[in-house]
């Protein structure tokens, strides 16, 4: 009968330590989630910057072209001075 409730003791150990990693494990894997989301955000708030820049360095080289293109025009009615 010892033999018997020592398995049965030696069982329920086994299983509480089994359930006591398990919970630990959901822990440290909902911690890595919540970090990836992080870096999911960070990653987008990057682009969102990044592509206002692009857009803002487009409109700043179509600023120049137009520029440019007024420049050669105004050079084309000046009269070389005598």
């Amino acid at each position: 009968m010892s033999s018997k409730k020592d398995s049965l003791e030696s069982g329920l150990k086994d299983t509480a330590n089994l359930i006591t990693e398990n919970v630990e494990l959901k822990d440290r894997v909902t911690k890595f989630e919540q970090g990836i989301e992080e870096i999911k955000k960070d990653a987008r708030a990057q682009l969102n910057i990044g592509s206002i820049t692009l857009a803002g360095i487009k409109d700043v080289k179509k600023l120049e072209d137009i520029v440019n293109r007024n420049r050669q025009k105004r050079s084309q009615w000046d009269f070389p001075s005598v």
